[in-house]
């Protein structure tokens, strides 16, 4: 279960394709409802545990400094190659190979299971929370029992 949490929530996002919102931003509680369901539903399917599924369910909630973030993520605002000269750099493709060769196992049991490349995997570590040092600012998992 240690893995499946992390491969749920990456499920979590692209599962949510429609976001919950209507014009203007007004948050729309029967789309969500249903978004959530649809998850549920998804996740199952994936043969993911009922138990991960409702633990990681047990009270989803909109956080609005995400949704801000999400807006003015750069990969809307910059033009490709301005993008591309920020967040590619020697620096992470040197520490990419490194988590590569540190994590060959896990990323070939995720690569095998799931069908991702591992090289795929670690573009999006890398890119997402440059390998793990980036922390959210928001608490993402509810641990209130």
């Amino acid at each position: 279960m240690k893995y499946r949490l992390p491969i749920f929530l990456g499920i979590l996002c692209i599962c949510t394709q429609k976001p919950a919102f209507a014009n203007k931003g007004v948050f729309d509680l029967e789309r969500w409802d249903t978004v959530i369901e649809n998850i549920r539903t998804k996740a199952a399917e994936q043969k993911i545990s009922q138990s991960v599924i409702d633990e990681t369910l047990k009270s989803p909630s909109i956080i609005p400094g995400i949704i801000k973030s999400d807006k003015n993520q750069s990969e809307f605002t910059l033009t490709l190659d301005e993008y591309l000269n920020r967040t590619v750099s020697t620096t992470r493709i040197k520490t990419g190979r490194q988590k590569a060769a540190e994590y060959p196992t896990l990323l070939g049991r995720v690569e095998n299971k799931y069908g991702i490349p591992r090289n795929v995997m670690l573009a999006f570590w890398g890119m997402e929370s440059n390998y793990g040092a980036i922390k959210s600012k928001h608490q993402l998992i509810n641990r209130i029992n």
